[in-house]
């Protein structure tokens, strides 16, 4: 159940990212593993939620200057100064709903998941790279030098989750 999602993730979030937001995002496998530990504060998370064949979240995570360089990009603005803290969380917002609204059609287009709107915070580095409670699996990439993590979560105590196994 996992590889399925994780495979769709790996193929679908860098090309959202270098379609939408004009940013490369270097996949885990491909990644230097000098990467930082933590992430660079302040750092924003955006999460989403999914019901469907799969049920469960999708939690975003980073830094909040790669986040304004991807809002100029996805604007199409000339540089970060005319860009609004709220406009920014927005993006990263819909970056999110983006990458959760591509994910499952790539597994098997004939299924359709209901989708929540997406939430978009600070949190602390270390909240941001903390381990989740719940079954799923968590990516890191690389973009502009800068640490991303894509965290799935799948609520596999659910009905419908019991259903479908």
């Amino acid at each position: 159940m996992y590889e399925a999602v994780r495979e769709a993730a790996l193929d679908v979030t860098p090309r959202i990212f270098e379609t939408m937001f004009y940013t490369s995002l270097v996949p885990p496998e491909l990644c230097r593993h000098d990467i930082p530990l933590l992430f660079a504060p302040p750092v924003l998370q955006s999460e989403i939620g999914f019901l469907g064949k799969y049920t469960g979240k999708l939690r975003l995570s980073l830094p909040l200057g790669l986040a304004k360089k991807m809002t100029v990009n996805f604007m199409g603005l000339a540089d970060d100064s005319k860009v609004a803290e709220s406009q920014t969380l927005d993006a990263i917002g819909e970056l999110c709903n983006i990458i959760c609204g591509n994910l499952f059609p790539g597994i098997n287009r004939k299924t359709s998941h209901v989708l929540t709107i997406p939430q978009t915070r600070f949190v602390s580095s270390e909240e941001a790279d903390a381990p989740a409670s719940e079954p799923g699996f968590a990516l890191d990439f690389v973009a502009e030098g800068h640490r991303v993590r894509l965290d799935i979560r799948l609520d596999t105590n659910s009905k419908k989750m019991r259903r479908l196994r």
